[in-house]
């Protein structure tokens, strides 16, 4: 087992569609001190680096960072179905308000009702 350590690594492995990049930096430090920094699509991972640190680690101050960058812009999909009926019911819902209001369904000037309000 480690007791301290100063030292930095930094390894970047690309897949297909994304790449991964893990930085650790260790200082001395009388006690163990962990710091994990992970992008919101892998903190379920924050957890498990931590516990394989404390494994591994009695004290110093570990860094860990990790980065996910997805390679290129990911395809876009679009549900042609799904965004015929969005189109089709708000076309309805639409003139359906204006003929039973017979106004636009925005506010206008004329709309607009004015109030005094008195000062207490």
């Amino acid at each position: 087992m480690v007791k301290s350590m100063t030292g930095y690594s930094r390894r970047r492995r690309e897949e297909a569609g994304f790449s991964l990049s893990v930085g650790v930096k260790a200082t001395n430090h009388r006690f163990l001190d962990v710091q994990v920094r992970v992008p919101s699509e892998l903190e379920a991972l924050e957890g498990v680096l931590r516990g394989i640190i404390k494994d591994r680690v009695t004290r110093g101050h570990v860094e860990v960072t990790v980065s996910l960058e997805r390679a290129g812009p990911g395809e876009l999909q679009i549900d042609e179905g799904l965004l015929e009926a969005y189109a089709t019911a708000t076309s309805r819902s639409t003139r359906s308000r204006l003929r039973r209001r017979r106004a636009p369904p925005w506010p206008t000037i004329s709309s607009a009702r004015c109030r005094r309000v008195t000062p207490r």
